[in-house]
């Protein structure tokens, strides 16, 4: 096969980018569809009476906001099961704090990074600096960036063009 023109490359590098791009959108979905999972298991196991879907959705659909979104989940659901139950809310914020953890150290860089092909780590350390750097907006998008500087760097510096295999999974 002949060389790309200089067109079609950059043509290449953007459509690389948006599937990067669409990939950690659809991984984040699948994070906080985990979430809501193990969330309404949970009160289905505590027996809370009423508004278990709801505390499952919330948490889903909270998760999605960056650095915030986890933490007024817990908070708006651990009002709606205090209404309830005081001691039950207790355990729901303590597993909402607990879920929030394992999610941000184990559940979003194993499904992202898969996702993305990037390191675990990688996902880590792309988290914490994009925070430092850029608050919550690097937080969003630090995981996306550090997937596109790793596809340059191996596509355009490396000369390993093996980001078409990627994107067909």
């Amino acid at each position: 096969m002949g060389r790309r023109s200089f067109g079609d490359e950059v043509a290449l590098f953007f459509k690389r980018v948006i599937e990067i791009f669409y990939h950690y959108f659809k991984a984040k979905l699948l994070t906080s569809l985990i979430l809501g999972a193990a969330t309404y298991g949970f009160t289905l196991l505590l027996e809370i009476p009423r508004g278990g879907f709801w505390i499952a959705l919330i948490t889903a659909v909270f998760n999605l906001l960056p650095v915030i979104g986890p933490m007024a989940a817990l908070i708006i659901c651990g009002l709606i099961v205090l209404f309830q139950d005081p001691m039950k809310a207790m355990w729901t914020a303590l597993f909402l704090l607990g879920l929030q953890q394992v999610d941000g150290f184990v559940i979003t860089p194993l499904v992202v990074g898969k996702k993305l092909k990037v390191s675990p780590f990688l996902v880590i350390i792309a988290i914490v600096a994009g925070g430092a750097i850029f608050g919550a907006v690097g937080v969003l998008l630090a995981i996306p960036v550090a997937a596109v500087v790793q596809m340059i760097m191996m596509t355009y510096i490396f000369k390993r063009d093996d980001t078409d295999d990627r994107q067909t999974q």
